[in-house]
């Protein structure tokens, strides 16, 4: 029995050892905690924003900021089941691509402050059903489109603070419940 302890031992350091370098695996113009759970991408504004292997999925909390992002599609974010807290600021986002967040079906928080936003409606946060937290604030929105928090059902805060609002579109712009 001690034997087959022994001999065990090192495959099980082998799986730990390759576990951890490949959740601390942390992309060239990222910073990382040891866990590869936190992650902050702080760029210079003028820097394409780092690529997202879809093979990492243990991220909890993600920065991507000071980029040049004009439309944010699903590849700047990747897909992250288990990332719950996602701040896109300063990225001079002006348009957020249908599907952009499908790969982030547990996000509770999501920041896109200081971007160059102009109108968001119902395809902008539509695979966002849990989000609790939602920051726009200054961006340029001067249109709030029909249904644009509809599938939003668990939102508890938006802030949409030092924008241009002129129109909003939608009849309803509360969220429709996601529980009976």
């Amino acid at each position: 029995m001690g034997q087959y302890s022994i001999v065990g031992l090192p495959l099980v350091l082998l799986l730990v050892t390759f576990c951890m370098r490949r959740s601390a695996a942390c992309v060239e113009s990222c910073q990382c905690n040891q866990t590869g759970t936190r992650w902050t991408c702080v760029g210079d504004g003028s820097d394409d924003p780092p690529v997202f292997s879809n093979n990492i999925t243990i991220i909890r909390f993600l920065e991507i900021s000071q980029y040049n992002i004009s439309a944010l599609r699903r590849d700047h974010v990747g897909d992250n089941p288990r990332l719950v807290r996602l701040l896109l600021n300063g990225n001079e986002i002006r348009s957020i691509e249908p599907g952009a967040f499908a790969g982030t079906s547990h996000l509770l928080w999501l920041s896109l402050n200081e971007n160059s936003l102009r109108e968001v409606d119902a395809h902008s946060f539509a695979d966002l059903t849990m989000l609790k937290h939602l920051t726009l604030e200054g961006n340029e929105i001067e249109t709030i489109g029909d249904s644009t928090f509809q599938s939003l059902g668990e939102l508890r805060r938006l802030d949409m603070s030092r924008n241009r609002i002129r129109e909003i579109t939608g009849r309803d712009l509360r969220p429709r419940p996601m529980h009976p």
